[in-house]
């Protein structure tokens, strides 16, 4: 069946590029590993496994959710979709690891929903030392653990209403001068895995 009858049938649907050699979205360019630049500006995918090598269910070690996390981060804030791979057992069940790194990443994202979901990539003309994404009114900074950073930086920043920790609405100290906005989040602020700043704009 080619792409003209299967848009045939279904008009809406999107078309993996790996089937036809082209479709609607890239998933070449972030396979497991991220590229160093984002892949070129259209609908794109990282396709991750949770295993620490394999796509089907093999017993091994797993990946932990700081680094699982990290990746989805930095995938949204490059606009981009992230699909996480998990291979089921010889009888259909998970294995008891994956419900539980599911359960951790389930309240990770319960606490920083806003900043996942409804969210794209910042504009060319802003920059920061953190992954971030963006809002109309709101922009998002990440403090992944591979950044130890305690001074978050947004370039070409609007002028903020208030900067707080997502996690728990705690406020946090912020200066804005020039069109660079930096916040402090102070280590005693960290948590284990990805930390979000909202920056709230009028």
């Amino acid at each position: 069946m080619t792409p003209a009858e299967i848009r045939k049938l279904q008009p809406s649907i999107l078309i993996n590029g790996r089937a036809f050699g082209s479709g609607d979205f890239n998933t070449h360019a972030a396979e497991r590993e991220l590229p160093a630049t984002r892949p070129a500006k259209d609908w794109w995918e990282n396709c991750q496994v949770w295993a620490k090598r394999n796509w089907a269910y093999v017993k091994e070690d797993w990946k932990p959710n700081a680094k699982i996390i990290e990746q989805f981060v930095l995938v949204r804030a490059r606009n981009g979709n992230f699909l996480l791979n998990v291979g089921p057992m010889a009888p259909g069940d998970l294995p008891d690891i994956a419900y539980d790194r599911m359960k951790e990443f389930g309240e990770w994202t319960r606490r920083n929903g806003e900043r996942v979901f409804d969210v794209t990539d910042a504009s060319e003309a802003e920059s920061s030392n953190v992954p971030m994404t963006a809002r109309r009114d709101a922009r998002y900074l990440h403090a992944v653990p591979s950044i130890t950073a305690t001074k978050l930086e947004w370039r070409g920043a609007r002028k903020p209403t208030a900067a707080t920790l997502l996690r728990d609405g705690s406020p946090l100290e912020q200066s804005y001068e020039n069109g660079v906005l930096t916040v402090d989040l102070p280590t005693d602020k960290r948590g284990g895995l990805v930390d979000v700043v909202k920056v709230a704009l009028a």
